[in-house]
């Protein structure tokens, strides 16, 4: 999934356990476990949107389909990291291992010998792949990730997490009654 995917698991995470009476140590805990796990269940469910594993910036769908997500990505770091911060972190920190694999890549023009792959991502599907029922995403759901019309896909996920946190946001109003 994309990053704005993920920021919406964990802006929901920090909803659902906000109000829990729960030590603020076993909050963050919680928050951040069942991120790390989203995040590695989400990217299994991408297999069916557009994800291409490759940078193709002479593709113009790429290219802007790319910029909306940047854009996305930053505009809900900007407005919701200061609220949401222990879900944000944690459900988009897996993805630095693609910062690190591309910036090496664009900077050294190679990956670094001791990061070659996404270690964090492999340590986290290596879990999820062992917890039924979502170890079976892998296996079963077809791969579209060079399907340009996967977007959809991606789009509706969105837009349910959106509903999700909106259905969240009038519950917690309307228990505060």
């Amino acid at each position: 999934m994309q990053g704005p995917t993920h920021i919406l698991v964990g802006i929901s995470l920090e909803k659902i356990f906000s109000k829990k009476r729960m030590q603020p140590v076993v909050r963050f805990v919680v928050i951040a476990v069942i991120a790390l796990f989203l995040h590695s269940v989400f990217d299994r469910i991408a297999r069916i949107t557009y994800h291409p594993p490759d940078a193709r910036y002479t593709d113009p769908f790429w290219v802007g389909y790319h910029l909306i997500v940047y854009t996305a990505t930053i505009y809900m770091l900007v407005k919701y990291w200061r609220k949401y911060p222990i879900g944000i972190t944690f459900s988009i920190l897996p993805d630095f291992d693609w910062v690190i694999l591309h910036g090496s890549k664009a900077i050294l023009g190679e990956h670094p010998s001791w990061y070659q792959t996404g270690h964090i991502h492999q340590f986290l599907h290596t879990i999820t792949d062992a917890v039924p029922p979502f170890s079976l995403l892998h296996q079963y759901l077809p791969d579209r990730t060079d399907d340009k019309l996967g977007f959809l896909w991606e789009v509706l996920i969105v837009i349910s997490l959106i509903l999700l946190i909106r259905w969240l946001d009038k519950r917690a109003v309307a228990k505060d009654k």
